[in-house]
């Protein structure tokens, strides 16, 4: 796992364009004013956590989708990158919702070939952002001796079988014509990793 650093920035970044939680409530401990305005203790305000990740104080070219931006620079200032919490409040469970994360991602890239078939789909923004279709894909599994000349694809590797099959606790799957389609639902990869799962 720690020689997966680009792939940990990619999460990073993904967590970054559309985090894991919006926002979230505070209650006001002390009288302060913000722009003009006067905000009295007790008050609630609501925190967008997405507003202080597209703020370009805190993260260069904020439009860009850039997972360099992690590689050995200082981190980002206390509380502006918040995926798993901060302070008192942080995730007890991050170090494992990173290696659930990463393993998941290693051995899908290493053995799929992923094609996303509602590319723009809906983002519903409530507190936790869900695609509205449940992000169906097709994986496409790489193969032993894949290809014969006119490009016909021969039985998957057991490796890839015996991945499939571990999956299927987790997603809905239909097979045609030798393609797996799996509807990977949030909410499964959410109990799985500790935290919500991405989607492109």
């Amino acid at each position: 796992m720690s020689k997966m650093k680009y792939s940990r920035n990619v999460m990073c970044e993904v967590m970054r364009v559309v985090p894991p939680q919006q926002g979230t409530f505070k209650e006001i401990l002390t009288d302060f004013t913000y722009v003009g305005y006067t905000i009295p203790k007790g008050w609630k305000v609501y925190w967008t956590v997405n507003t202080t990740n597209k703020n370009s104080k805190y993260f260069w070219d904020p439009k860009k989708f850039d997972p360099s931006r992690y590689k050995d620079r200082e981190a980002p200032a206390p509380y502006t990158y918040v995926p798993f919490g901060g302070g008192r409040r942080l995730c007890p469970r991050k170090e494992y919702a990173w290696l659930v994360v990463l393993t998941f991602i290693h051995n899908v890239v290493k053995k799929y070939k992923w094609e996303v078939l509602s590319p723009k789909e809906n983002v519903l923004g409530d507190m936790v952002p869900m695609p509205e279709k449940g992000v169906p894909i097709h994986l496409h599994p790489y193969y032993d001796s894949s290809f014969d000349p006119v490009g016909c694809v021969r039985e998957p590797s057991v490796a890839a079988q015996n991945f499939g099959h571990s999956l299927e606790r987790g997603v809905g799957r239909s097979s045609e014509s030798g393609v797996r389609v799996w509807w990977v639902e949030p909410e499964w990869l959410a109990r799985a990793s500790g935290c919500t799962w991405f989607w492109t």
